[in-house]
This record gives C-alpha cells, structure tokens and sequence, in this order.
C-alpha cells in the first residue's frame, strides 16, 4: 500500500495507492462483505495547526486503511523507527524510516499540563466518558461529510443540539470534519478507533495524554472476571495476524508511538449500567445513539433505540409487562430480519449486541407464561444468578483506563454506586 499525503491549509489529504498483496474486499465476522469504496479522502482541521509530527500523520493513514494493508506500508514522507517496528508486529512493513525524526514517545513533557480526550459520538457510552473523566477533557466530535444531493437516513440535529449543551456546561467541545466514512462499503468506520483519529490529530496541539473511547464489554465479558481484548467490530479478521489486532496492547503501543495512550473505560461496564449514570444527570435525558431520528424523535427502529428504550423503561419502572415487551419487541421486528442479521424473534439471542439488553429483559419480566421469554430464560438460565451485576463495575476493566486517571475514575464509580467489592470474587 502507497500512501500519499497532502496538506494544504485547513485540508488533510491521503491517497491510497494498492499493490499486489492489497485486499479490495474482506469478509467481517458475521460474513458480511466490506469492500474498498474510494481510496481517498480528507479530514478538515477546525484551525491552522503549524505542526503535526509526520508519526501521527502516518498512524491516521494506517487506521484509515489498515483493514485492506497486505503486508506493507511505503509513505510519501519519513516515519520514526519506532512506528516501523510496532507496525512489524501486526507483519506490516512500514517505510520509509527517517533516522532524524525524533519519536513522540521520547519527548519530555510536563504530565501535570496534560489532559484526556473523548472521541465522542454524541451517544450514551461516550456521554458515560465524560462523566467518568475530569471536566478539562476534551471532547471531540468526528463529523461525517455527506455530500451534497446524497441520500442517507444519517441525522444530526440531535448530535449538535448535545455539543451546544455540553458547550454550555463549560466544556471544551471540538468539531473536525472527514469523509473517511467512504473510504469502505457498506459506509463506516474502517476501524472502529477511527474515531479516535480527530483526538489523535489534535494531541499536540491541545495537550492531549490519552484518547477516551466508549466501548461497553461484550457479553462474555460480562461473564468472566478477566476482559481479555476489546472487539473493533468489523475487524476480528486476518488470520496471517494471529488476533494481533483484537488485542489491546498493540493498538495502546501503536498510539503510544505517538506519546498518547487509549482509555477504554467502559469495558469495565455493560449498556446496563452506563445508560444508568448517564440518566442519573436530568441534563442527558436528550441524549440518544441513534443517528436516524431528529431530536427528541428517535427512530423508533433500530438496535440503538431498542437497548435504549427498554433499558430506561425497566430502570425507571422496576419491570416488563406483556404490552412492554411486545412494543420493544416491534422496533426490531425490520431489522432483526435484514440479511445482514437473517434472524427471526426466537434467535435474536444470537446477536452478540442484544444479549445483554435480553439478559436484563428476562430478569424483569413479569409474565412467567410468554414463550418467548421463557425461550430467553432457558437461554440464559445458568447466568440469571448474576442478572445483578449489570448495575456494577467489573474492575478488571482499569487495565484499560491510563493508570493517571484511575483514582478519578474509580471516585466517580463509587459517587455513582456503581461499585460492589463483595462481588470481586463473584464476577
């Protein structure tokens, strides 16, 4: 892979270039074909930047392309050595090497004066960083550019309309604007931490430590007392990398290249909780994942709404009754059933990203006869036990917090009751 850079005022430019070993499609895990859309793209910086070191502005490309990279890198410009041999260990060649560039990572620099950063979504997990993380954190919002006269359901009055109050509260809220999005199709990020790559860009300049993201743990996560990796969507592939990729430790490595760690707070949390700290403040019952609807009118049909909405619902109400269940039910009738899914109402247990919503349905429903929730119960019936610590924190997830921010965040843990040490043993 050839990758070719520009930089023109406010405009960051790269261009990808394939070779022979490059891929121009990959099959995700659940099959689903994501293939290479456009091979360029560009992000616009939200005010002149003098200098980003030439290790940032690689590691960007790399995270824009890095699904579809064979077995080497060739930039338009020098990287660190020390960008070449972490990329070696995910069996990428990364060249050229320039013996003067001095490393990010060897610089000395006043901790004190630093501070977190969220990529932030505008949804319920990353509203959950910010309240877990100092209020002097950045918050920095990574904008889809979708051009002009082209159809997408994408909506973005309720994201804006959240920046605008955060604004207000007093924080530090930065907009950046990209079309990477493209890059891949079926649109998304071609890496999950992707939208880590404003936060990234911006490190220098705004004295940035470590990027915070909201990725809740998974359902086996929950189950175990140890977090083993964190998941980056689409990406749990390449078997030539032996789930180098999955692994937390060589991304932290990578963007610690470039003098910032990764936080991922909420792996230490289930959907269950972060939506419970994130409605404890009055303030973010705007707040929604869904990018369909407009403000205060979700769309009512997607897999965000659903774990939104019936998660609230049984928080504030204790329970799920028969007419509960059958409404909730009915927003992902049309999705569940979508090739990309192929599920019908008595397999959805099988989405990973449902289970635990499910898991806390079948432990407040109030009607023991439906036979749909029995089929629930009887799938989870050897974890109902532990139903209650979807409400706690799994400890384990501090291995993935930058040790600097530990005492805060296990101080907000403890403000929001979110921490039951009894249970140690037990998770």
């Amino acid at each position: 892979m050839i990758i070719k850079f520009s930089w023109e005022s406010y405009y960051i430019n790269y261009k990808f270039i394939f070779e022979k070993d490059d891929k121009e499609f990959y099959f995700s895990e659940s099959n689903r074909k994501i293939k290479i859309n456009r091979k360029e793209c560009k992000i616009i910086l939200p005010e002149i930047i003098s200098e980003i070191h030439p290790d940032i502005i690689g590691l960007v490309g790399i995270l824009i392309i890095f699904p579809f990279v064979g077995s080497r890198i060739e930039f338009s410009f020098s990287v660190s050595i020390l960008l070449h041999e972490v990329c070696k260990k995910a069996k990428i060649e990364v060249m050229p090497i320039g013996k003067e560039i001095l490393c990010l990572k060897k610089k000395r620099m006043e901790k004190n004066k630093l501070k977190a950063s969220i990529a932030y979504s505008g949804g319920i997990d990353s509203t959950c960083c910010i309240q877990l993380f100092p209020k002097n954190s950045e918050i920095i919002f990574l904008d889809r550019i979708i051009g002009v006269g082209k159809r997408t359901m994408y909506n973005k009055d309720n994201i804006y309309l959240t920046l605008d109050k955060l604004i207000m509260e007093g924080y530090s809220v930065t907009i950046m604007k990209s079309d990477l999005e493209y890059i891949r199709d079926p649109i998304g990020f071609p890496l999950d931490i992707c939208c880590c790559i404003p936060n990234l860009l911006l490190s220098q300049s705004l004295g940035i430590d470590t990027i915070v993201c909201g990725y809740c743990n998974s359902f086996e996560d929950f189950l175990d007392k140890k977090i083993d990796y964190f998941s980056t969507g689409d990406q749990i592939l390449y078997d030539r990398h032996k789930n180098v990729i999955k692994r937390f430790g060589f991304w932290d490595e990578l963007f610690g290249v470039c003098n910032v760690s990764l936080s991922f707070p909420l792996l230490g949390c289930t959907e269950v909780l972060t939506t419970k700290i994130v409605m404890i403040d009055e303030m973010r019952t705007s707040i929604q994942s869904c990018m369909r609807g407009r403000i205060n009118e979700p769309c009512m049909k997607c897999f965000k709404c659903f774990k939104k909405y019936t998660i609230l619902h049984i928080l504030k109400n204790n329970r799920l009754n028969e007419n509960d269940l059958l409404y909730y039910l009915d927003i992902i009738k049309d999705e569940i059933g979508k090739r990309r899914y192929n599920k019908d109402i008595y397999s959805i247990h099988e989405l990973e990203n449902l289970r635990i919503t499910l898991l806390y349905m079948v432990g407040n429903y109030e009607n023991k006869e439906n036979i749909f929730m029995n089929n629930l119960f009887s799938k989870f019936v050897d974890v109902i036990r532990k139903n209650k610590l979807l409400f706690f924190y799994n400890i384990d997830g501090f291995r993935y917090i930058d040790k600097k921010y530990h005492k805060f965040v296990f101080q907000k843990l403890f403000e929001y009751k979110c921490l039951d040490l009894s249970l140690l043993d037990v998770i």
